[in-house]
């Protein structure tokens, strides 16, 4: 993915998004022509541009469609799991080997799910001002700098099973039982990390939200921790329990789960600067609940909980993968606190979240691989 035209296409959707969040009224036209781009810029990128895409092709790649009518042969290539492998099916029936095709089908169906959980959830809460105008750019804006490049261009399996997890629970909000239920089991049946996301539901579907005093307590002390790399010893506490209990199982997902969590840094992790941020933006969030609707105080404490399980166990590479599966109610939350007041501090931090999390993105994901 190449650095300028990255730089480019970012400066420009955030300048457009900046104008039709002012003006309050939909410039089609710019939100058409920024989501093409994306979707262009994402089925068209090289495909050696990371190791996680390089994997997803070559394992599409070795797919035959006569697999789909025997489960033994299912397995492909990486031995994903086989949700994602029946998806793989799928998506060569349609498309063949044209990858182009397959990344763009990808990239859809998380936008699409993505964009239909959002306006669940603010039904589900009886939130009327937002639904209808969901296309806005600054949503998308930070769809894509939280979610979308990273889900939609590196790691595909993952953004697959976070958005039909969050696709489904925001159905059993409102109370469609069958078809939340549905999609849950087929997350869980893509990435075996998706049972992480029941976490959230214990905020969302109980009473147990914490208020703004206590959340903001819990956010300094932890960050205190993180400061002082306390989040070092407690990683290291974590990786070695889990490798005990993984040690006598000899599953190949397991392993890799075992080595990621054996590789603890005693230095500061690499997501530092995304996790500095990431107090400034909760901290931002608890200071904005004050006579606000339930959900986002049910909201706001998703993000409290996840920012400082992140920060205390961060020096675990890749456990931010885990943590991705509560940045869709950060998303959600942001861009509502953006839409019903976008004063200056709101201008601010929707601006340093798009060039955060963006340049995080490139930093860990693309520039390693140039």
């Amino acid at each position: 993915m190449d650095l300028i035209l990255y730089t480019v296409f970012l400066v420009i959707s955030t300048v457009l998004a900046f104008i039709e969040q002012t003006s309050k009224k939909r410039l089609y036209f710019f939100e058409i022509s920024v989501i093409a781009c994306f979707f262009l810029i994402v089925c068209t990128r090289e495909v050696n541009g990371s190791a996680d895409t390089f994997a997803y092709v070559d394992d599409f790649y070795s797919v035959t469609l006569n697999k789909l009518y025997n489960s033994s042969n299912l397995d492909t290539k990486y031995k994903f799991e086989i949700g994602y492998s029946i998806f793989c099916q799928i998506c060569k029936f349609l498309t063949g080997d044209n990858i182009v095709l397959f990344f763009f089908l990808i990239a859809f169906i998380q936008y699409f799910l993505i964009k239909i959980s959002v306006r669940n959830f603010l039904l589900a809460y009886k939130i009327s001002e937002v639904p209808n105008n969901l296309n806005y750019l600054p949503f998308f804006l930070l769809y894509i700098s939280l979610f979308g490049f990273m889900y939609n261009g590196i790691v595909l399996r993952a953004g697959l099973s976070i958005s039909f997890f969050i696709f489904g629970t925001s159905y059993l909000l409102r109370r469609k039982v069958i078809y939340g239920a549905l999609f849950v089991f087929i997350a869980l049946s893509m990435h075996r990390s998706s049972f992480f996301g029941f976490f959230a539901w214990i905020p969302l579907f109980f009473k147990a939200t914490i208020n703004k005093n206590k959340a903001l307590a819990l956010l300094s002390i932890v960050l205190v921790f993180y400061i002082f790399k306390v989040h070092v010893l407690i990683s290291s506490f974590v990786s070695q329990y889990f490798i005990g209990l993984l040690g006598d199982i000899q599953d190949v997902r397991s392993q890799k789960f075992s080595n990621y969590l054996g590789n603890v840094n005693s230095n500061l992790s690499s997501y530092s600067i995304v996790i500095f941020f990431n107090f400034f933006l909760s901290y931002f969030i608890q200071m904005n609940t004050d006579n606000k609707p339930l959900f986002v105080k049910k909201f706001a404490t998703i993000n409290a909980y996840s920012t400082c399980s992140l920060a205390l166990m961060s020096a675990i590479p890749a456990v931010s993968r885990i943590f991705d599966f509560y940045i869709i109610y950060t998303l959600i939350l942001v861009y509502y606190l953006i839409f019903v007041d976008f004063s200056l501090k709101s201008r601010i931090a929707f601006l340093l979240t798009v060039l955060v999390y963006s340049i995080n993105f490139y930093r860990l994901a693309i520039l390693p691989f140039q």
